[in-house]
């Protein structure tokens, strides 16, 4: 399963109402969706009927032949899936304008506004609230929640300060999707008593509806505050 663009691809399909695009074969002389995609595999689409027009990121069914409607970036439905009348359907392989990284290279960053405690054996999630960049909006302040946009590759990276205590581990990890992806372990922290930070860096490419969040635990007794610093504390994310 991978996220794909492909040239000259224009299939058609018959559905009608808001249900998945059945591909009914290519437009003479162009190619369809299952001569590039294999199964599981993501992209961009662009669908239209007379009036009715819709952009999203599908998914690719090769069992049935099917591109499943996964996310919508823009319709004349609001925003919101089109229910399509019955007709043929134009379905276009083409990234959508809102989805093109005609920019530069850019990012985000955002660090933590007050400390943040974890209890001992517990696994919490790292909040940094302030953010000090988002280009193209992929950073979520709300829930501490990076979406690269799709075909978007970022250098992600996550930090956190936390003063120890004489014998405690401490463990940051990159979920991806709410299931942890990566993680990182301080060394043994037996005689330090002193402020210390952890960071971890991890390439990711998006597809658009894949989401990376840090978490932080720890091994030994009651909990432990992270700091505030916003050069060890943070959230970043470069595009490369």
């Amino acid at each position: 399963m991978a996220f794909k663009i492909h040239d000259w691809i224009m299939d058609t399909s018959n559905t009608t109402g808001t249900d998945d695009f059945l591909l009914a074969g290519p437009v003479l002389t162009w190619r369809g969706y299952d001569d590039v995609l294999a199964d599981g595999d993501t992209t961009y689409y662009s669908a239209s009927f007379e009036g009715e027009r819709e952009t999203g990121l599908g998914t690719y069914d090769a069992d049935t032949n099917t591109l499943q409607r996964t996310a919508i970036f823009e319709s004349t439905n609001g925003g919101a899936k089109v229910s399509f009348s019955a007709g043929t359907k134009i379905v276009v392989c083409a990234p959508p304008s809102s989805q093109m990284l005609t920019r530069q290279k850019g990012g985000f960053e955002a660090h933590k506004a007050t400390s943040q405690s974890i209890a001992a054996g517990a696994t919490a999630k790292i909040v940094y609230p302030t953010v000090d960049l988002n280009d193209g909006g992929i950073y979520s302040s709300a829930n501490s929640r990076v979406t690269p946009l799709a075909g978007q590759s970022l250098l992600l990276k996550g930090g956190i300060q936390v003063a120890l205590n004489t014998g405690i581990y401490v463990s940051l990890s990159l979920y991806k999707n709410g299931s942890e992806y990566r993680s990182e372990k301080s060394p043994d922290s037996s005689g330090i008593v002193a402020d210390m930070s952890l960071s971890l860096i991890e390439p990711v490419l998006g597809n658009g509806t894949d989401y990376y969040e840090f978490f932080g635990s720890f091994a030994g007794s009651g909990s432990i505050s992270l700091g505030t610093s916003q050069a060890k504390s943070y959230i970043k994310g470069v595009e490369f």
